[in-house]
């Protein structure tokens, strides 16, 4: 995001919406200088702007400048009486017993103009040749790419991602798993973004069950888009993934994936990403009897999350969320509405250490089952990841993941326990 907002600012330096949101991410990243500089551009260039009075404000008290941040919380109330910033200015101006509504000759209304007359307490800005500001250089980055590789114990070795259902019985194995992961951004133009993904996934068995050694290949490609809404980003975006699914080299499956979401930054603390995915499915093996056994079909789901993050806290982020899934397949006994709800927590107990909590729970109603007893099935998940980050290129993640179906019918009561070592090498 702080890459998204500095290409923003260098392909329009003159909006001062975007020179407050890179001061907001440079105080995440603790660049409280480069935070003050930015701010006091975004009032110059747009000297009505509330917000960035109010945050220039709040920060030159917070580094002991209080008589000039105050002067600039009392400019808030001026320019934007009835806003929310208004009311944050008014709280911070009580507590230092300072009037809410400044006389005209009060002294610390002469300090309003400083930013604007004094660059370093001899000359007028206007007046000299030295930057108000210092210009931010980022190295340009149009390809993320990570490659994970390690052990696993899976106990469930005949899921793949394109199945929609656990294998009962037991199939288990150590494994040997390599897996890439990439973005790459191929075309960007103003806020604007369009490229391709790619992520893999094989899997190495032991003994008996290298009939299931699986490969997965999932291109992609994806345009988004940056909007810039006041203190507000909307990142809306589109994507679309092809899914190929091999067992032993053997076809087994594919999927057809289009996804359309937005996600909505509202300030440092709170985002919101909602999405609706649309998906067809097609199977090598349909089953004995196709018109009940055919996975084959469409599926749509439609979800949102919404992400509470703070940035210098133990506790680092808690997101909450779930969605609806209809399954429409050519086969009855796979037709299914469902539900799922789950929570994350991220902990930073130590510094490049973190650990994630993940729960999750659902269900699913197979209303065009033929069989007895009942297929409906409650779902449940649980992860634990602990990442320990040696340098911004390499990191050990060590993780247990379970997931359950849970059905009356002996057929399709199955479970998976995952749990290893990787290895992850950041590009």
């Amino acid at each position: 995001m702080q890459q998204r907002i500095i290409e923003r600012v260098e392909q329009r330096p003159e909006d001062a919406s975007a020179w407050r949101m890179l001061a907001k991410v440079q105080l995440q990243n603790r660049e409280r200088a480069a935070a003050e500089r930015s701010l006091r551009t975004a009032i110059e260039l747009e000297p009505g702007n509330a917000a960035a009075h109010h945050d220039l404000g709040q920060l030159l008290i917070e580094n002991k400048v209080e008589q000039e941040g105050l002067a600039e919380l009392q400019q808030v109330i001026r320019l934007a009486p009835e806003t929310e910033y208004a009311k944050s200015a008014e709280t911070y101006l009580e507590l230092w017993g300072v009037d809410v509504e400044p006389e005209l000759d009060d002294p610390f209304v002469s300090l309003v103009g400083f930013e604007a007359g004094e660059f370093d307490g001899s000359k007028r800005r206007e007046e000299t040749d030295e930057p108000t500001f210092e210009p931010v250089k980022e190295p340009e980055r149009v390809l993320n790419a990570s490659f994970d590789v390690g052990f696993q114990y899976n106990s469930n070795v005949a899921l793949a991602p394109t199945s929609r259902q656990l294998v009962p019985g037991t199939r288990e194995s150590f494994q040997l798993l390599l897996s890439p992961d990439l973005q790459w951004t191929l075309s960007e133009s103003e806020n604007t973004r369009w490229g391709v993904t790619y992520f893999g996934q094989w899997t190495f068995n032991e003994g008996n069950f290298r009939n299931f050694n699986l490969e997965s290949y999932q291109p992609g490609v994806f345009w988004e888009k940056d909007i810039f809404d006041g203190p507000t980003i909307w990142v809306p975006r589109l994507s679309y993934e092809f899914i190929y699914d091999l067992f032993d080299g053997d076809r087994f499956g594919n999927r057809h994936s289009l996804t359309a979401s937005t996600l909505a930054i509202w300030d440092d603390v709170n985002s919101t990403y909602g999405y609706y995915a649309a998906d067809w499915s097609s199977f090598e093996n349909p089953g004995v009897t196709p018109s009940l056994t055919s996975q084959d079909g469409w599926s749509h789901t439609i979800g949102m999350n919404h992400e509470w993050y703070w940035k210098e806290n133990l506790y680092r982020s808690f997101t909450v969320g779930g969605d609806l899934q209809t399954v429409d397949t050519d086969g009855s006994n796979y037709r299914y509405h469902g539900i799922q709800l789950y929570v994350e927590s991220l902990f930073v107990p130590a510094e490049s250490w973190e650990l994630t909590l993940e729960a999750g729970a659902g269900f699913r109603d197979y209303y065009d089952f033929s069989g007895t007893p009942s297929r409906d099935e409650f779902n449940y998940r649980g992860v634990i990841e602990l990442e320990k980050r040696f340098n911004d290129h390499f990191s050990l993640l060590t993780f247990f993941r379970y997931q359950r179906f849970n059905s009356e019918n002996s057929l399709y009561d199955a479970d998976q326990y995952l749990a290893g070592v990787l290895s992850r090498f950041d590009f």
